[in-house]
């Protein structure tokens, strides 16, 4: 097959999933009732549950009661000041912490962003890989901690500034965090309007 046979059905294959791929296994249509019925209890069994409309109070009412819906939403708390401080700051503290100038700080946070998002896939990818979610989170939660006792530590100048701005880049791992956060809260909280609540909290 030519390349532009192989792009031309890559393309056919997105639009088909974007078109005819089901919102919840009971609205698959090629699919037998009693392939559903399977579809739905394998999705039970995980406690991820399908679409549900109703409002459930005994739900709602363990939202609030159950710890681990707490511990969820501190931990994405805590990591929301960290990464809203790196976030706004970065230029700052690159400029002024740092020793940079203006114009070389902008230059600086082009690098900076482009290492967030491979930092994204690359905690995605060993997440799933090792399957272990948590372990991963506090390998990246460890890598910030390392970059932070550098800064504290280490006085600026024109010697240390680049050694400090790699310290400020392996920082940007804690913010890739957040997507095995969000992923952990989808494995951890059952049934649909507790899960809706507690996304809630996430993001108050």
């Amino acid at each position: 097959m030519s390349l532009t046979g192989c792009k031309s059905s890559s393309r056919l294959q997105k639009v088909f999933v974007l078109v005819f791929l089901p919102d919840t296994p009971m609205q698959a249509r090629w699919a037998t009732p009693e392939e559903k019925v399977k579809f739905v209890e394998r999705v039970r069994k995980n406690d991820q549950g399908i679409k549900q409309k109703k409002f459930k109070h005994d739900q709602a009412k363990e939202a609030f009661l159950d710890p681990v819906s707490w511990l969820l939403v501190g931990m994405i708390l805590l990591q929301t000041f960290v990464v809203g401080g790196l976030n706004t700051f970065n230029s700052l503290l690159i400029k002024n912490a740092f020793g940079f100038s203006t114009l070389d700080s902008l230059l600086l946070g082009i690098p900076l962003a482009f290492a967030q998002i491979c930092l994204y896939f690359l905690l995605g990818w060993v997440g799933t890989k090792t399957k272990q979610t948590c372990l991963t989170m506090v390998g990246a939660t460890v890598v910030n901690i390392a970059g932070t006792i550098v800064l504290l530590t280490v006085p600026p100048g024109p010697k240390t500034k680049v050694g400090l701005l790699v310290s400020f880049y392996f920082m940007q791992a804690f913010q890739a965090v957040g997507p095995s956060m969000f992923s952990m809260t989808s494995r951890n909280v059952a049934g649909q309007t507790k899960k809706s609540i507690v996304y809630a909290m996430f993001c108050k």
